[in-house]
């Protein structure tokens, strides 16, 4: 079998996502495919968007273990296909030419409805299916599917589904063909579906431009956990193999075969004899002339040649499905600094382990920097530029993500905070001093004393004006910076060290969070406004992504939101 390339339907058909006509194309190559497949007598088993390639205009059916073929009539099926096509009765005792027809209708009405509305693969695609998965095949009509198809108000796509649920009352083998369902030649009755059913949560969408403020909060009011630590998953995947297998080979043979008519003579003559002798002299003479009849038969046989098919081992090309483990997306450590893009369209992330990574929100990819810092205990990111600030315990680094350029300084610092261009940085001490510098000049700006504490966690406000500073004892502090400094509240929200502050924009609302993953969130004046846990873990970094909601880098390495 020859090796082909080709994309995956799942992956070409999301490239087609908005392009209704290209969508409607290729459903209309699937039908013509399928209705040659069912006229040639043939079913492949196992129809799935992993089974068919796309090639230019090219449908391309792989993986033929499972297939069906009239000399195999009688069998049993050696699988029974991806559940999330497959009829839920099938079993390897239905095995037909019949085989795709369940399939084939899951594919069909799949890219009919995402011509319609192709918000139903944001809403229904897992990423090992089209639109449908095994338990809405277990409830027909009562899955939220089944109400958001029949919502779209569209003819032929409610016939369809309401033929596709109508099938998961009929035995496999009882199934018509799809082209018998498109043209309503068939006695099977549609299922009526109803709309309204019950829907899961909606994945976040992001709008087609930023909004006003430039926040985040779409995301914030419908995800609770942007990211969380990375995994493996198993991926397939075909490839070209030669291997020893059997092969059914013809070969020519001599053999010894008895020349008929002379044969027949001899065996005729020696019974003849026997019967003479038999009835006139002795019965044992009758055996005896019979039995020499018999023997003359093998000098009368001759040399033929003959075609004969055995097997023997060869090399073979095949196709061996390969699986292999892929690296998820996520951060192996503790995430110490969050950042938001002023146009709310791409979040940034540092972790412990000095892992600088961004989600480009528009397109949801996952971009991991070349730039690797060094292990560290605290970290700052610019929201106007692309640096990063960073406690080595000795001394402060402020590394570029792009260029990869580092600025060091010697300041022994146990937390650090930036201006939104990373030209001012803040130092806390573990004495509780607090140092604001300049970073071109490392001339010092400002200097708090007197907290007696170690300090555990800084924030600036948006414009810089604001102070947020987190204390080993629990307390927290807010600070005016100015032509001096004024404190300007205090609070104690926290039984143990402070790992983390933010403040709002606008410098009315605060946060603070600490290593059991409490997040308390309160008002200017120190008062506390509310109270949030996210668990084990602890947080080590907040931002506000507006005024009502909160990203939390946590110490497992996932970023939630509050």
């Amino acid at each position: 079998m020859a090796w082909v390339q080709g994309q995956h339907l799942d992956r070409h058909v999301e490239s087609l996502l908005g392009e209704p006509a290209e969508l409607a194309a290729l459903r209309a190559r699937f039908r013509r495919l399928v209705k040659e497949v069912e006229g040639a007598k043939f079913a492949h088993g196992d129809l799935q968007h992993g089974n068919i390639l796309v090639r230019g205009k090219d449908l391309l059916l792989i993986d033929y273990d499972g297939m069906w073929v009239p000399e195999l009539k009688g069998r049993q099926a050696t699988e029974i296909g991806h559940r999330a096509y497959q009829h839920p009765r099938r079993s390897t005792t239905d095995y037909g030419p019949y085989l795709d027809r369940f399939s084939a209708l899951v594919i069909y009405l799949s890219l009919r409805a995402l011509e319609i509305d192709r918000r139903l693969w944001d809403q229904y695609h897992t990423g090992d299916n089209l639109l449908f998965v095994r338990e809405d095949f277990n409830e027909p009509g009562k899955t939220p599917i089944w109400g958001d198809l029949a919502a779209l108000r569209h003819a032929e796509v409610s016939y369809l589904a309401g033929m596709l649920a109508a099938f998961l009352a009929r035995p496999v083998k009882d199934l018509p063909r799809l082209e018998s369902v498109i043209s309503k030649w068939t006695t099977v009755k549609p299922l009526k579906l109803g709309a309204g059913l019950p829907r899961p949560p909606e994945k976040p969408k992001w709008r087609a431009t930023p909004s006003k403020a430039g926040t985040v909060v779409d995301l914030a009011a419908q995800w609770k956990v942007i990211w969380s630590r990375p995994g493996e998953k198993t991926e397939s995947r075909w490839k070209k193999e030669v291997k020893d297998g059997p092969v059914e080979v013809e070969s020519e043979v001599e053999v010894l075969a008895p020349a008929p008519l002379p044969v027949g003579a001899a065996v005729g003559a020696g019974l003849a004899a026997g019967a003479l002798l038999a009835t006139f002299f002795s019965p044992a003479a009758g055996l005896l002339a019979a039995g020499g009849g018999l023997v003359m038969t093998r000098g009368l046989s001759r040399m033929q040649k003959k075609r004969v098919k055995h097997t023997v081992i060869r090399p073979v090309e095949q196709h061996v499905l390969e699986q292999f483990q892929t690296a998820v997306p996520g951060h192996k450590s503790a995430v110490t600094s969050l950042c938001c893009s002023a146009d709310g369209r791409r979040l940034s992330v540092v972790t412990k382990l000095g892992e600088c990574a961004s989600w480009e929100l528009d397109t949801d990819v996952y971009k991991v920097s070349a730039v690797r810092l060094p292990p560290f205990e605290q970290s700052a990111l610019a929201s106007g530029s692309p640096k990063a600030v960073v406690a080595t315990g000795n001394a402060v680094l402020v590394a570029d993500l792009l260029s990869g350029a580092r600025e060091e300084l010697a300041v022994d610092a146990t937390a650090v905070a930036t201006t939104p261009d990373a030209a001012k940085l803040v130092f806390g001490r573990q004495q509780g001093q607090v140092q604001v510098v300049e970073v071109a000049s490392k001339r010092t700006l400002h200097q708090i004393d007197g907290a007696n504490a170690r300090v555990t966690s800084l924030a600036l406000s948006e414009d810089g004006a604001l102070l947020v500073v987190g204390l080993g004892d629990g307390r927290v502090q807010i600070h005016r910076l100015a032509a001096g400094t004024q404190k300007l509240a205090e609070g104690l929200h926290h039984a143990g060290a402070v790992t983390a502050v933010a403040a709002a924009a606008g410098g009315q609302c605060f946060a603070s969070a600490d290593d059991s993953g409490q997040v308390v969130l309160w008002g200017k004046s120190g008062q506390k406004q509310g109270v949030v846990s996210l668990g084990a873990g602890g947080v080590k970094t907040l931002l506000f992504l507006d005024d009502k909601a909160v990203a939390a880098g946590c110490g497992d390495g996932s970023v939630k939101i509050v």
